[in-house]
Formats: structure tokens, C-alpha cells, sequence
């Protein structure tokens, strides 16, 4: 049994007991579970800088007590799904041709129209 600190990218920290045993995988599933930090295929655990295989073992890493594992979530990349386009407002841009202007110091602001 190793007591470890399970530490987030945003520096969360959490004390975990882990079996000799274990694989990566078991921990990741332990993360997932009791610390509800994401599902297993979405971690990466790093362990003295080093990016461990789900295959490997606690004791084949060499994790010891009070040693630090840092987990990685990715995000979920979501389902490409035809979305419904969200409705935009069409302006229509009209200018009104009533005004005529030699001077071109005329606030143009006041003179064009948006309309919907």
C-alpha cells in the first residue's frame, strides 16, 4: 500500500491509497470514481515526469509513499452532430437618397437606415 498525493493541472490536491498491485488503469479507475475527476480513457497520469501506460504496475513505476502522480483530463471531443443554425437577425442596410451632400463633414450615421 502507497499513500500518494493526486494532484490536478489546477493544483488540486488529493490523498489516494494505492495497492502495490495496481495497474495504471485500476488508479485511473479509483480517480474516476472517488475523485469524479473524468472518465478513465480521458486521463493521462504523469509520475516524475514521466507519462504512464495503463499497462504498467504502482510497484513496477516505483511510486513510494507521499510521492506526487499529476492527472491530465482532456476534453471530451463532442460528437459532430448536424446542430440546428441559430436564427441571426438580417439587417437589411438602406440609404436614404432624399439627401444630397457637397459637404463630406455629415454624420453618414444619421443619414443610412438599418431596418429588420
Amino acid at each position: 500500500m502507497v499513500k500518494v498525493t493526486i494532484k490536478t493541472i489546477k493544483n488540486k490536491k488529493f490523498s489516494m491509497e494505492l495497492e502495490d498491485g495496481w495497474s495504471v488503469s485500476d488508479v485511473k479507475t479509483k480517480i474516476q470514481d472517488d475523485l469524479k475527476l473524468g472518465e478513465v480513457s480521458l486521463q493521462k497520469l504523469i509520475h516524475r515526469g514521466k507519462i504512464l501506460k495503463n499497462e504498467q504496475s504502482i510497484s513496477e513505476i516505483g511510486v513510494k509513499d507521499n510521492d506526487y502522480i499529476v492527472v491530465m483530463v482532456t476534453k471530451k471531443k463532442a460528437p459532430k452532430k448536424k446542430s440546428s443554425p441559430t436564427p441571426t437577425t438580417i439587417y437589411k442596410y438602406t440609404t436614404d437618397n432624399n439627401h444630397h451632400h457637397h459637404n463630406n463633414n455629415y454624420n453618414h450615421s444619421e443619414y443610412c437606415k438599418y431596418s429588420k
